[in-house]
């Protein structure tokens, strides 16, 4: 599963984007037709939808926004990541996978340079002026 190399063309890109497109109608559609009650928000020009309603049919829409906007793609990536997982795994001591100390040292500086410049991007301000202020 992991190993497989499949070409990507233009076909499969178009496929996954209408794909996406048709997800996201079908999970904001439901509300404009009643399915979910939506509220207004008192303090911005924008509407929500009523997480305190005991309706049924609320209710229903809300659990299954938790279960196929959450649930279910959490479990395709850990499904995933488990897969790489086992497969580095069993292909480690086959010398495909084995990296010298030299190398591995590198890969290792290399990964806290870059948790390094995460971490100094996350303290930058939201306003986008690039000068961390304090």
């Amino acid at each position: 599963m992991v190993t497989r190399n499949r070409p990507f063309d233009n076909w499969h890109a178009f496929a996954l984007v209408v794909a996406c497109a048709t997800i996201g109608a079908a999970w904001s559609l439901p509300p404009m037709f009643g399915v979910a009650r939506v509220r207004r928000v008192s303090h911005v020009a924008a509407c929500d939808l009523d997480w305190e309603s005991g309706r049924p049919g609320d209710r229903a829409y809300l659990v299954s926004l938790l279960v196929g906007e959450f649930l279910l793609p959490l479990a395709v990536i850990a499904a995933s990541y488990a897969a790489i997982f086992m497969h580095i795994r069993r292909h480690r001591s086959s010398g495909l996978l084995a990296a010298s100390s030299s190398q591995a040292r590198r890969d290792r500086k290399f990964a806290i340079h870059v948790l390094a410049i995460i971490g100094e991007l996350r303290r930058l301000p939201a306003s986008g002026s690039g000068r961390p202020t304090g």
